[in-house]
């Protein structure tokens, strides 16, 4: 009677085992697609802000250029204004 539980206990022992272990890899696997899912969110996220930093970069760069110009042409009146 002991040995046919010990037979039945070491035949049922794997079986529960393997059923454990399959919950467990469908849980890291849906955690892992979560985590996919959401590095390709930040990726699209930082294009989006590289392109908006570019852009801020070209929009100061224009807005330096054209100070410089009117500088320019407000030093060129004051030095051929005379009184």
């Amino acid at each position: 009677m002991k040995k046919t539980l010990l037979i039945a206990g070491a035949l049922a022992a794997p079986l529960l085992l393997a059923g454990c272990s399959n919950t467990s890899n469908k849980t890291l696997s849906n955690k892992l697609d979560s985590l996919s899912d959401q590095v390709s969110a930040l990726q699209a996220e930082q294009s989006t802000l590289s392109s908006d930093v570019n852009s801020a970069k070209m929009a100061a760069q224009e807005a330096k250029s054209e100070a410089a110009r009117a500088n320019q042409r407000i030093d060129h009146i004051a030095k051929s204004y005379t009184k």
